[in-house]
């Protein structure tokens, strides 16, 4: 019995049919149907190069990865760096998972100061491991963090830079000043908290601040694109798919983030958080027409 699953197992790999839906671990089997449609390249990657590396075609199989005497009689031979890779792919969208939970939790009526700094976090991190997966596989450093660096200094990148400094503002900062307009919190844009720190005793532009969660969305789907264009970089320098799936109308959505929905996204807005509808992208700060506001101050807690 175990022989004939391991030699069907063994034809799953051959013919590359490995499917996230099915095969991955419980966080891809959980959320790869609700947004693997606007990360295609995830999953290429993962079928090409991440499932040979595991025991899933073996008799006992296990997404557990194979030991290194294994790796070495794999055709090519797999090594450290291999494993290295592997991890930085799944550790990306970890990342983005956890972003996609914490935003849709049925309970979070409002997004509070610890859950979005959470979420910026992330983000961040999502894009430190992309980072550093694109330096290893373009051979740039097979150390993930000088690979990381070597990758934003030949391939920088304003939006996830700011997102960087975003998160650094939270975590390594003073508090930066909240407004409250009745409804519930405003917080910095992206590119605009380092001006309204605590003690920020000038003009408050009203057009600096947005809903903590439209934040979130915004920065989720950049990260999400970001992560997809780097994928599809990689594995053009790595290998070229026989087979590889156009964008989706919802990843064409996502590069003109700023004017709103377009025909086609309807069938496939279900998979990625709703973004903003306004015609100011909350994550990308730009200069507003109209007078200065003076905003009120959230009191400290």
């Amino acid at each position: 019995m175990w022989r004939q699953i391991s030699s069907k197992l063994a034809g799953l790999m051959a013919k590359g049919q490995w499917r996230l839906a099915d095969h991955g671990d419980s966080v891809e089997i959980d959320y790869w149907p609700l947004f693997g449609e606007l990360f295609p390249a995830y999953e290429i990657y993962w079928r090409n190069y991440a499932v040979p590396l595991t025991k899933r075609d073996g008799t006992d199989y296990s997404i557990q990865f194979k030991s290194d005497k294994e790796l070495a009689l794999l055709k090519p031979p797999r090594s450290k760096g291999d494993l290295d890779m592997a991890k930085l792919n799944y550790a990306t969208f970890w990342h983005l998972c956890a972003v996609y939970r914490l935003r849709h939790d049925a309970f979070q009526f409002e997004m509070e100061l610890d859950t979005f700094t959470h979420c910026i976090t992330r983000l961040a991190s999502a894009r430190d491991t992309a980072a550093a997966f694109a330096g290893i596989a373009t051979g740039l450093s097979p150390d993930p963090k000088k690979a990381r660096v070597a990758w934003w200094t030949a391939n920088p990148n304003k939006r996830m830079q700011q997102l960087g400094a975003y998160r650094n503002h939270l975590v390594h900062g003073a508090p930066f000043m909240r407004l409250n307009d009745g409804l519930g919190s405003l917080f910095p844009r992206i590119g605009r908290e380092e001006r309204y720190h605590d003690d920020w005793r000038g003009r408050v532009r009203r057009s600096d601040f947005a809903r903590p969660e439209l934040i979130v969305d915004a920065a989720w789907t950049w990260c999400l694109r970001y992560a997809e264009r780097t994928w599809r970089s990689v594995l053009k320098v790595i290998d070229t798919p026989s087979a590889y799936p156009p964008p989706t109308a919802a990843v064409d959505f996502m590069v003109e983030l700023r004017t709103g929905a377009g025909s086609g996204v309807t069938s496939t807005a279900s998979y990625a958080i709703n973004p903003p509808t306004w015609q100011v992208d909350p994550f990308w700060s730009v200069p507003v027409s109209g007078s200065a506001k003076q905003g009120q101050r959230t009191p400290k807690t």
